[in-house]
């Protein structure tokens, strides 16, 4: 009876260790492992999305506030230009009308002199 008890006791401890995995055990297994990693990366793709949102809108709100100064700085552009261009013909003007005043005077006294 001892013996029976001793092998029943041997068996017991032994029988697990001489037990094969099956492919489905190793199929259940890796499903088992797998499947925390599977969420956890459903997990960060949608905190990836999120992210990407979020740095789209600040690069949209940074673009229009670009967007802005842009078209500000081409209005004051606009406006120096026009500026510089009076300030051209009015120095034009300032060295030409005095020219032609005297040529005008001298062709008019060079016409006197012929017709007296």
């Amino acid at each position: 009876m001892k013996t029976v008890i001793i092998f029943i006791l041997l068996f017991t401890f032994v029988s697990p260790s001489l037990a094969e995995l099956t492919e489905n055990d190793i199929r259940r297994i890796m499903r088992e492992e797998l499947e925390p990693i599977k969420i956890e990366m459903a997990e960060l793709k949608v905190k990836i999305s999120e992210m990407d949102k979020r740095i789209n809108e600040k690069f949209k709100a940074v673009d229009d506030k670009i967007s802005l100064v842009q078209a500000s700085v081409n209005d004051k552009l606009s406006l120096i230009q026009w500026f510089i261009g009076g300030l051209v013909a009015l120095v034009v003007a300032a060295i030409a009308i005095p020219q032609l005043l005297i040529l005008y005077r001298e062709k008019k006294e060079s016409n006197r002199k012929y017709h007296k």
